[in-house]
């Protein structure tokens, strides 16, 4: 494929339609011309004509109704409910009994699959059981997350005007790094003093899963009908009770200073996962006298990236999920359960393995370990630039220096973008200039390595890598397609402009 053209500056950048000049009698149309402009000639020339113009906005023109047609419909969304909570448990199982192999039916006849069935629910019988403890474990772990959101000391951003609001700004208060930085050091003291061994997450993982699990759905449940039965629930649901329940009836719930959505987001979900792994990791050392590469591996691994969630907090108020997903089932379920209890595979497949099995050669070591430092830089410096610009854009940006680590090229001093008829601008300078969904691709590279630690003997410990870049090609579809309806013409040209999706000049 051939790259796109240079982009040339057009006139007077205040404007956002294109001209057509009264001496043209040519009844052929003028070929439209986006705006090109500069972050910096932006701001000094439109700044006042913006928040004029936002004065002015009708909100409530905004607000459309949804339909119920995303991921797959009513249908679908419970066909993956039913899932999500069947693959938690599934692998669970297979993990703790069967040495990460499938648990599979001795036939597929009817009496085969009930013998199957009952057979995993004995294993979890047994193993995954709720327990007092475990109920402690997991609530204390967020009560004390909680307790740490409204008190421990942070920045303040706020987010998008939500047409829900009628404009109004959400401010969220940034903590995260800080709570990061309090808790890796607290759960060692707890450990080497003996009031909570770090092994005791995995010795009972199971039981926490369950915990987890059900805990997960009730909150979902409750939110939902408080939504409803407090008239919180936003406008634009679409009616059918299980899509609303799926997708969210309330866009922003909150008790007081507590955001839930971003609580759940950023913190539950990527410390649990963490920690799961740390522990993983004591529990090899207790029974080795030494922690194996691939575990050392993966440790790194998910240090980083929920490093990079936590320092990266400040630039999440701006992001889709907490402009405009509401806190249904999916985000729900998923921040508080599933993500911690899915991605912690490749741990828990590593400790139940002898290391020789699992060894690998030196160059792919290596191999494994540029790429995830190579699809870390790009990560977190590819969704730097991208929030970065929207937040100076918007007057809210505050930089962080003391947040590590601090990586080069990760803000754009002058960034150039788009000025569209939506109002939204889209950027096409740093990494934006070269693919539009760059930051996925960064996550698969990542994704990648995880599994690539536990050799290549199962299945289980792979399926974080097909199920999470399944995951993120759906949702780039489903971003485009929300753009392409959005932006219309604008963001055709834009498509010619970053002509690619994921991998410069390849694809």
């Amino acid at each position: 494929m051939v790259p796109s053209p240079d982009v040339k500056q057009r006139g007077n950048v205040s404007s956002t339609t294109t001209s057509v000049s009264s001496t043209t009698t040519s009844t052929t149309p003028e070929k439209y011309t986006p705006i090109i402009t500069d972050i910096e000639t932006y701001k000094s020339q439109n700044d006042a004509a913006n928040k004029e113009k936002f004065k002015n906005i009708d909100w409530k023109s905004k607000i459309v109704k949804r339909v119920p047609n995303e991921f797959g419909g009513p249908l679908g969304c419970l066909l993956i409910m039913t899932f999500s909570h069947f693959i938690v448990f599934y692998f669970f199982a297979c993990l703790n009994v069967n040495g990460g192999a499938l648990i599979l039916p001795e036939s597929w006849s009817l009496t085969g699959l009930q013998e199957w069935g009952y057979k995993l629910f004995s294993i979890l019988y047994e193993k995954a059981f709720p327990t007092a403890y475990a109920i402690q474990v997991y609530w204390i772990f967020q009560i004390a997350n909680a307790i740490f959101y409204v008190t421990l000391p942070g920045i303040g951003i706020d987010g998008l005007p939500l047409p829900t609001l009628n404009g109004k700004h959400l401010s969220y208060h940034c903590n995260a790094l800080c709570t990061w930085y309090v808790t890796i050091p607290l759960m060692f003291v707890l450990h080497i003093t003996g009031v909570f061994p770090l092994t005791d997450i995995y010795d009972n993982l199971g039981p926490i899963t369950t915990v987890a699990v059900l805990s997960s759905d009730l909150i979902a449940i409750a939110v939902y009908l408080y939504a409803i039965v407090s008239g919180e629930a936003e406008q634009d649901n679409s009616g059918n009770v299980i899509y609303d329940f799926f997708m969210g009836a309330w866009l922003n719930p909150r008790i007081g200073k507590l955001d839930i959505k971003m609580f759940a987001e950023v913190r539950v979900s990527w410390i649990m996962l963490f920690l799961i792994t740390l522990s993983c990791a004591v529990k090899q050392y207790e029974q080795l006298g030494y922690v194996t590469f691939s575990m050392g591996f993966i440790l790194l691994a998910h240090g980083i990236y929920c490093n990079a969630i936590m320092k990266g907090e400040q630039c999440i108020p701006p992001t889709w999920d907490i402009y405009h997903e509401k806190w249904g089932w999916m985000l729900c379920w998923w921040n508080l359960a599933g993500v911690p209890l899915v991605y912690c595979t490749q741990p828990v497949y590593i400790l139940t393995h002898p290391p020789e099995m699992l060894q690998g050669s030196p160059l792919v070591n290596g191999f494994m370990l540029v790429l995830l430092l190579v699809g870390y830089y790009i990560f977190d410096t590819v969704n730097s630039q991208k929030n970065t610009f929207r937040m100076r854009l918007a007057g809210i940006w505050k930089p962080r220096p003391w947040a590590f680590p601090q990586l080069p090229w990760a803000v754009l001093s002058n960034p150039k973008f788009m000025i569209t008829k939506a109002g939204s601008p889209l950027l096409i300078d740093g990494w934006y200039s070269l693919a539009r969904k760059l930051h996925y691709t960064a996550d698969m590279m990542m994704a990648l390595t995880w599994t690539m630690s536990c050799g290549y003997h199962h299945f289980i410990p792979h399926f974080y890598a097909f199920f999470f870049s399944g995951m993120l090609y759906h949702r780039c579809l489903r971003d485009e397609h929300k753009c392409a309806e959005k932006y219309k013409q604008d963001w055709v040209e834009y498509c010619k402009r970053v002509q690619y999706r994921f991998i410069p000049y390849i694809y």
